[in-house]
């Protein structure tokens, strides 16, 4: 484990892949899609402090060798000191994870994985077989999955499953019973009853290419390709546009507790005042595309060729988390 501090040495001239999800209630539930390198890959939840460490006992990461021929899911038992290849698949395919208190999720191009053993073996559910997961989160006792043909729903943790949306928004941000959802080039719809009902609610974002949303106590946020972070405080009907004109480029977005993070085209950010004013973290001037795993005080990240960094103090040093990682181009990133 190397301890660096990314504030004096921004980068080492690396693609940085960025990935936010939260532990929340007794299991993980990240928001989280499918993209490859270049695409956003946004993910936002709510922060648990209770638990075993941060709140989670397990944590996964897909990583390839950046060639697209290699990769694996890897599960670590000791918060990322150490990691073990636990199943192959075909990279990019994976990029994160949702778990409930039984199962663990990961979408892929080929249907949603399942696992029952904590991310020990996996198996395909009744999704779509053969054809691409876009994202998956679960909350309330529901798996809500994205697809090319739609939202999903399921009540019995993925054996069957019924459409409740068309077309397919893949990257979630739950809050209780509320879960928002975004897609670049179709901007982002909320869903007030577990996923059952959707409706449109980024009338008044300047553009559609929202790349991440995620939920604080009082607000929505919606990050954007292009016109910076817009926050809502009336659950989507309007939205304001905040003052962070030098950092327009967003890809995924996350809380603990208040503090809002944010991954951008520049650096990985934070905000204390709901998004008013922002302090760099590191990786400073580096093409950030969120995969970020948050849950108080750590916050995971996985990068495109240097494996998975973590923070315990907000950003001041990061320890990097590669023994048995064999691979370290890290695309996604979840926590049961």
């Amino acid at each position: 484990m190397r301890v660096v501090n990314l504030l004096r040495k921004p980068n080492r001239a690396a693609v940085l892949l960025l990935t936010l999800l939260l532990c929340a209630g007794s299991g993980c539930a990240p928001t989280c899609d499918v993209a490859g390198a270049g695409s956003g890959v946004p993910v936002g939840h709510q922060d648990n402090s209770g638990g075993s460490r941060g709140g989670f006992k397990f944590l996964f990461a897909a990583a390839t060798d950046g060639t697209g021929r290699q990769g694996a899911i890897f599960r670590s038992t000791d918060s990322g000191k150490t990691w073990q290849s636990v199943a192959g698949t075909p990279p990019p395919t994976l990029t994160c994870f949702a778990a409930n208190d039984t199962y663990v999720f990961a979408p892929t191009v080929q249907g949603l994985l399942r696992s029952a053993d904590d991310g020990v073996t996996w198996s395909n559910t009744a999704l779509l077989s053969g054809n691409e997961v876009l994202g998956v989160t679960a909350v309330g006792g529901y798996v809500i999955a994205a697809t090319d043909y739609g939202i999903w729903r399921s009540t019995n943790n993925g054996d069957s499953w019924t459409r409740v949306y068309d077309p397919g928004y893949g990257n979630f941000a739950t809050n209780g019973r509320d879960i928002l959802a975004s897609n670049p080039g179709l901007g982002v719809i909320y869903s007030r009853d577990t996923g059952r009902t959707w409706t449109e609610v980024a009338s008044t974002i300047q553009t559609r290419e929202v790349n991440g949303v995620v939920f604080d106590s009082i607000y929505m946020y919606a990050g954007t390709y292009q016109y910076g972070i817009y926050r809502s405080s009336n659950r989507g009907s309007t939205w304001q546009q905040m003052p962070l004109t030098s950092y327009p480029y967003f890809y995924g977005l996350a809380t603990m507790g208040d503090t809002l993070f944010a991954a951008s085209d520049r650096g990985l950010l934070r905000s204390t005042d709901f998004g008013y004013f922002w302090t760099p973290l590191g990786f400073n001037n580096s093409y950030t595309q969120s995969v970020l795993a948050i849950s108080r005080p750590y916050i995971f990240v996985g990068t495109f060729g240097y494996g998975v960094s973590m923070t315990s103090d907000q950003g001041k040093t990061w320890s990097t988390l590669d023994t048995g990682l064999t691979y370290n181009v890290v695309y996604g990133l979840g926590m049961k």
